[in-house]
């Protein structure tokens, strides 16, 4: 948990089916006016994007709108202890500018943490070996209600991060929920403590101490 006084930033992504045309950056215990007046209006969300804003206002967050495959984030250098990106980056064509941003306004020593599914997982294996298409990479809004363009796996993840300057520090796997399978939820259970393995995981990566 953030400190009084810290900031903390997270990356979200929008309800638009068509490109993430939304993305929230929240922050906590609020805004200063050099950031929030360029910040663009609630009035620019719109149906379910909207209330979800609204929802987050009322909880002391503000909500900003931006383009997170190519916004510079409306936020200074060094300006965060701590930014998350949860479900969001599986969402996206490439993952360079929101990784690059959120080195950009971290704190020298601040830290950023990832979740997203696992192309490499357990599943994704077995499919592939039978000729299945990996189910964390979409190719149809028609035949899928995830929208998710792409994933990774957790070494391509660490050296995308390490190329943008960040020190990877753990990793975590994450289980999947199998409510009517317990031979599913057996091997899951088996395969999650595994972070390369397990069907999501998190990563939590630092940026340097220092500038080079």
């Amino acid at each position: 948990a953030a400190e009084a006084g810290e900031w903390v930033g997270e990356t979200g992504r929008g309800l638009f089916r068509s490109s993430i045309e939304a993305g929230f950056m929240l922050a906590t215990p609020g805004v200063p006016k050099e950031v929030s007046q360029k910040s663009e209006s609630l009035t620019k969300f719109t149906g379910a994007t909207y209330e979800e804003a609204r929802t987050a206002e009322k909880r002391l967050f503000k909500v900003l709108k931006a383009d997170l495959e190519s916004d510079i984030l409306p936020f200074p250098k060094g300006y965060f202890n701590l930014v998350t990106s949860f479900g969001v980056l599986e969402h996206l064509k490439f993952f360079d500018n929101p990784i690059k941003e959120a080195y950009r306004i971290l704190k020298p020593g601040g830290l950023f943490l990832v979740s997203i599914p696992n192309l490499g997982d357990w599943v994704n294996r077995i499919r592939l070996l039978l000729g299945l298409q990996p189910h964390s990479v979409q190719i149809s809004y028609a035949l899928s209600s995830i929208d998710h363009i792409h994933s990774c796996t957790l070494s391509t993840l660490e050296n995308l991060l390490m190329y943008y300057g960040f020190v990877p520090l753990k990793a975590f796997g994450a289980k999947a929920v199998y409510r009517s399978n317990k031979i599913l939820e057996f091997l899951d259970n088996i395969f999650s403590k595994k972070p390369s393995l397990s069907i999501r995981f998190f990563l939590i990566a630092q940026k340097k101490d220092y500038e080079a």
